[in-house]
């Protein structure tokens, strides 16, 4: 009996032990199956190519992020169900479907198929493939598809079939011989119509559109570039129409030396009229800006940072060479005033009013810039302590001379000025302007319209 339980027992073990093992080996291949789904859809969230699979009535089965931003729709699950009738113009769809049913009965892929397909009035082209999918009993069960949004390439193609198809060129060959110092040209031209037509072209006389001295430059230019060796070269040059009109084109020639003397050329001049527009518009843009960012918007002057760059700029000359150099900052006197009785739209007038008098005073080496509020900064390059308070004394009678009418009043007004030149003891041009300021302060504080030189003040920087 004993022995017959052992038996048993140890047979009962041995299966207990072949479950185990058994288990184990289920359970390696549903975490290597957890495995292989993790890593499929993570590939489904972040490649940015759309995939998709679909049943054979062409439902989604299961489709990528990339799908779901496509068909506009939250998550690619929102998706799961549907076709692309349900997405779609109907005429899109129904070509969608028509390549899915040759997949299917083909059984064979669909290669790099361009689609155009609208969503809620927007147009999307793909490059499209697609493969059939198959049950264990080789039966066509759905499709799996790779779609790559082109949009942006159909639109860039589209763009510049236009563009070529409006094309205005130039188009030309010439065999050329030299002959003791001549150049003897034949010419094969030809151009695009609606340039023949502007120009009123033709193979004999289209250089006569060409300046002469222009015409000349651009033949000096050829002859050299053909003795000296090179393979081609580039030039720009303006045509002018039988209306008057100026048209500029860009021209590229190749050279081909064929014999001692003799060298065949091949030219393209391409109209490029609308480009120089645009650079001259943006030219004309790009000074506008830069003005703006260095201009006080109300007076004209320079603005605090553009007049503060100049003034850097010239202690540093001041510093290498130590040559003379002053410095004058004035403010209005009882600006408040003014603001308070008339208004600050005649403030605005009464700062606009100095301002012209201060360009008219200063000299072409000087320069003006609104400092802030009612103030201003005047910077005179090569210019002593004298030179600076005859400069100031000028600005003060020119303004004090001056009337303006605010609100019908005739209205007298005068500023205060504070100089200053720099001197060794000076560390920066802040130091200098500060001097300047004190100047003004003290000028203001002994009864204002009156020039004050910093040393005069006994006031350290």
């Amino acid at each position: 009996m004993v022995t017959g339980f052992a038996i048993l027992f140890g047979i009962a073990a041995l299966l207990w032990m072949g479950t185990c093992v058994q288990l184990r080996r289920l359970m390696g291949r549903s975490e290597a199956l957890a495995r292989e789904r993790d890593f499929f859809q993570t590939l489904l969230d972040t490649v940015p190519d759309q995939i998709y699979f679909k049943d054979a009535e062409s439902r989604f089965v299961r489709v990528s992020q990339a799908v779901a931003t496509t068909l506009n729709v939250v998550s690619p699950s929102d998706a799961i169900g549907k076709s692309d009738f349900d997405f779609f113009a109907t005429e899109d769809a129904k070509a969608f479907r028509a390549d899915d049913l040759k997949v299917l009965s083909s059984r064979a892929p669909l290669h790099d198929r361009i689609e155009r397909g609208t969503i809620n009035g927007v147009e999307r082209w793909m490059s499209t493939t697609k493969a059939p999918l198959f049950d264990k009993n080789d039966t066509a069960i759905g499709l799996v598809g790779i779609s790559r949004d082109i949009t942006d390439r159909i639109k860039a193609e589209k763009n510049l079939s236009e563009l070529i198809s409006k094309a205005r060129c130039i188009l030309w060959n010439a065999r050329v011989k030299a002959v003791d110092g001549n150049f003897d040209w034949r010419i094969d031209f030809h151009s695009s119509e609606q340039l023949r037509k502007d120009l009123d072209l033709t193979q004999v006389a289209w250089t006569s559109h060409i300046h002469p001295e222009q015409l000349e430059k651009m033949n000096a230019m050829s002859h050299q570039a053909m003795l000296s060796g090179a393979d081609g070269y580039n030039q720009e040059f303006w045509v002018t129409t039988r209306g008057g009109d100026v048209r500029w084109m860009n021209e590229d020639v190749r050279i081909e030396k064929i014999a001692d003397h003799e060298w065949d050329l091949v030219g393209v001049g391409l109209d490029i009229t609308e480009r120089k527009r645009f650079e001259q518009e943006l030219a004309a843009v790009n000074d506008k800006l830069a003005r703006l960012a260095n201009e006080d918007v109300l007076t004209g002057l320079h603005n605090r940072r553009a007049i503060l760059n100049i003034a850097e700029t010239e202690w540093l000359r001041w510093e290498r060479y130590k040559s003379l150099f002053s410095v004058l900052i004035l403010d209005v006197d009882n600006f408040k005033k003014i603001n308070d009785t008339y208004g600050h739209h005649d403030g605005d007038a009464a700062l606009k009013h100095i301002a012209a008098h201060l360009k008219k005073s200063i000299r072409k080496i000087d320069s003006v810039g609104r400092y802030g509020g009612e103030e201003f900064v005047i910077i005179l390059p090569e210019t002593s302590s004298e030179g600076a308070k005859v400069l100031a004394q000028k600005v003060l009678s020119t303004i004090r001379s001056s009337t303006i009418i605010l609100s019908g009043d005739s209205v007298k007004i005068t500023v205060s000025i504070g100089a200053a030149i720099a001197m060794p003891t000076d560390k920066n041009f802040a130091g200098l302007i500060h001097r300047a300021d004190c100047a003004l302060c003290q000028a203001k504080r002994s009864g204002k319209d009156q020039v004050l030189m910093a040393l005069e003040t006994h006031v350290a920087a």
